[in-house]
């Protein structure tokens, strides 16, 4: 008697092992399942851009941290950080079916806020990666507070070789018959810091109107550097505009112009 109660000692021991291991391969089998669950859909930063450009009503979701928006983000991205996102729905996403565009620095903390978005009924998520790759316009704090700001200098004394300093690099600014040149332009997107550096270009050699009644302000020559700025990545990477496009000639025939009467112009 006392062998048959030791044998069922042991083989009750034996099922509640197997069966809290089998417990546990159960419980990472749903992790695992859990991990690569993807009610989102995932694209690229150009189609990501093309829906900003061309569709009305979409949200941008920016899910990281207040410090990382505040040093630079997508033009009216929303902030919503992806620690804050947990089992409730955030109040600046009051539509299920709001079609949302999300982004982090990387695209780690992205595919975790899509995920869970989607786990509470949000229908329309679309998750883009991470602004580190991000090629296109963002918004940084104003880098300038001044046109003396950027050193303008003449480099060889004869008024048409210039260099300015911006964000500690320095770039090549030519003048030449009523005409300012910038050499990579595209590299510089703040529009404040954009409108200063014409006002310094201004102040040296001031460009005329169109119709030769006077001359172009700040703001006008910044408007042309900025139709520039969104023509360039919109340029197929083998056109033979492509290389011209990054430098921005700031000159009387083309004020006003919109990118698309810039782009026609070097094209037709």
């Amino acid at each position: 008697m006392k062998y048959i109660l030791l044998a069922l000692m042991i083989f009750s021991l034996m099922f509640s092992a197997y069966g809290c291991r089998e417990m546990e391969e159960s419980s990472e089998t749903s992790s695992s399942v859990y991990a690569v669950k993807q009610d989102y859909k995932i694209i690229t930063q150009q189609e990501a851009k093309r829906m900003i450009d061309t569709e009305k009503d979409i949200i941008i979701l920016d899910v990281r941290r207040q410090d990382e928006y505040d040093t630079e983000h997508i033009p009216n991205a929303v902030l919503i950080p992806n620690e804050s996102i947990i089992d409730t729905r955030p109040a600046e996403l009051d539509d299920l079916n709001q079609k949302i565009l999300i982004y982090c620095r990387s695209g780690n903390r992205s595919k975790q806020a899509a995920q869970k978005l989607a786990d509470m009924g949000y229908t329309n998520i679309y998750e883009f990666g991470g602004i580190i790759t991000w090629e296109y316009d963002t918004v940084k704090p104003s880098a300038l507070k001044s046109p003396e700001d950027i050193s303008l200098r003449d480099t060889d004394g004869n008024g048409k070789n210039y260099l300015f300093t911006y964000n500690g690099e320095d770039y090549k600014a030519l003048y030449t018959n009523d005409k300012w040149k910038i050499i990579n332009s595209y590299k510089i997107t703040d529009t404040d810091d954009i409108e200063i550096i014409c006002e310094a270009l201004k102040n040296v050699h001031p460009i005329h109107n169109a119709d030769y009644s006077g001359y172009r302000t700040a703001e006008d020559m910044a408007y042309e550097w900025q139709q520039h700025n969104l023509a360039y990545p919109l340029i197929p990477s083998d056109s033979a505009w492509k290389e011209s496009a990054r430098d921005v000639d700031i000159n009387p025939q083309d004020q006003g112009k919109s990118l698309y009467e810039l782009f026609y112009d070097r094209i037709k």
